[in-house]
């Protein structure tokens, strides 16, 4: 039996992240490898997507009440966190066949309290940002753009957005099992940024520790010599393996998300973050998207394909 998703994250990358936990390095050091790969605009490591969103809320500090215009299809914690600073999420709905917000809904969702609309790029494709940019322009709006589900090691975020974030979680591409990217191109709202991360508690490199032993679990399990045996008697003790696979893999209780998120990747999330674009499989990469494209071509007109054709 084949396991549904594969951890994008080697045993070598295990090893190294391991080793970092028990090795004091300097984070300033980490942090510069870093920033090295993201030459286009000023770009901040943070511990997560959600991470970089709530510490761009609270540094913007709209007004409560503040709407921000929003994909239609995102993870529900997103719009939490925007609730939790005050913000109400305004979801703009998706023309399937580019899975992107229709402009003409965004259009029509502008308001006066309208703060910022935020694009999700999803399942790897790219949302043709040019005409959202140019309405955004013209109503004086911010444009943030999530790019948790298509980093391949070349897109750094579209020059004209005002921010970009970049996701390392474990289910995403070069993960580090933790970890993403800020981006920024206006220099004193990257000062801003980084004044009020510096505010925040450093992870903890246990908390990194734990997190790599739970997700070496998982990949280990996940082999495929090994999972059918694993699936079927986890099958018989608990019965519904997809909801314990679901609830081991979240990162944090509700009850504790925003403190835990409110923290800055230690030292060692930043050494693997370095050596992940360092070490980056451009090939790879290349031969996924020829893999999706074969795959779709076979499928089409035997199943719906959304998006099928989008970059």
């Amino acid at each position: 039996m084949w396991v549904r998703l594969q951890l994008d994250f080697g045993w070598n990358d295990f090893a190294y992240a391991m080793s970092q936990v028990f090795w004091n390095r300097h984070e300033s050091a980490s942090q510069a490898e870093i920033t090295s790969h993201w030459p286009q605009g000023q770009a901040l490591p943070v511990l997560s997507v959600r991470s970089g969103f709530d510490l761009l809320l609270g540094t913007m500090k709209w007004p409560a009440g503040g709407e921000i215009i929003c994909s239609a299809l995102n993870i529900p914690d997103m719009t939490m966190v925007a609730r939790e600073n005050g913000i109400v999420p305004v979801p703009a709905d998706l023309d399937a066949e580019q899975l992107a917000p229709r402009l003409d809904l965004i259009e029509r969702a502008i308001t006066a309290k309208t703060q910022a609309i935020l694009i999700a790029h999803l399942y790897g494709s790219f949302v043709p940002l040019e005409p959202i940019l140019d309405l955004a322009r013209r109503h004086g709006l911010m444009v943030i753009e999530d790019c948790a589900e298509n980093f391949d090691g070349v897109y750094q975020g579209h020059p004209d957005a005002d921010v970009s974030l970049f996701s390392f979680g474990p289910l995403k591409t070069a993960t580090s099992l933790a970890g993403g990217i800020l981006k920024t191109r206006d220099a004193d709202l990257f000062a801003r940024l980084v004044a009020a991360q510096d505010n925040w508690p450093v992870q903890s490199r246990w908390d990194y520790f734990n997190r790599l032993n739970k997700y070496g679990t998982m990949r280990f399990f996940g082999s495929k010599w090994l999972y059918g045996a694993v699936r079927s008697g986890i099958k018989m003790a608990v019965g519904d393996v997809d909801k314990l696979i679901h609830h081991t893999a979240k990162s944090f209780r509700p009850d504790e998300i925003m403190t835990r998120l409110r923290q800055r990747p230690c030292g060692p999330l930043l050494a693997s973050m370095a050596r992940r674009f360092a070490c980056f499989d451009h090939e790879r990469i290349e031969q996924r998207v020829a893999n999706g494209r074969y795959l779709a071509s076979q499928l089409r007109g035997r199943v719906p394909c959304p998006a099928a054709d989008v970059e």
